[in-house]
């Protein structure tokens, strides 16, 4: 059995012993929503995009701000997102900043 599982029925048998004996008629009892009834369309997911420039050219510059407009407009055209934000390592040549993936 792994960790994780040996805790999760480690938790339940102490559910189990502290109810024992309890008259169920004292208990309420919440279900649980099942996965088809929760509405996923009408959640709204956080989306940011990561873009960079590769070199210091200054036509790369241009691409910079392409990128930028172009995550941005797309994230905006979908209904179901809520924009983030944009991540850059503008100016950082790749692999030198600590945050980068």
């Amino acid at each position: 059995m792994i960790a994780g599982e040996k805790a999760a029925v480690d938790s339940k048998q102490k559910i189990r012993t502290r109810y024992k004996g309890v008259d169920p008629s004292e208990l309420e009892v919440i279900p649980a929503i099942a996965t088809d009834e929760i509405a996923l369309e009408e959640r709204k997911l956080k989306v940011a995009a990561y873009v960079r420039v590769s070199t210091e050219n200054d036509e790369q510059t241009s691409s910079y701000e392409l990128q930028v407009n172009d995550f941005t407009d797309r994230i905006n055209a979908n209904p179901n997102w809520e924009f983030a934000g944009i991540y850059s390592d503008v100016d950082t040549p790749y692999g030198q900043n600590p945050k980068s993936p």
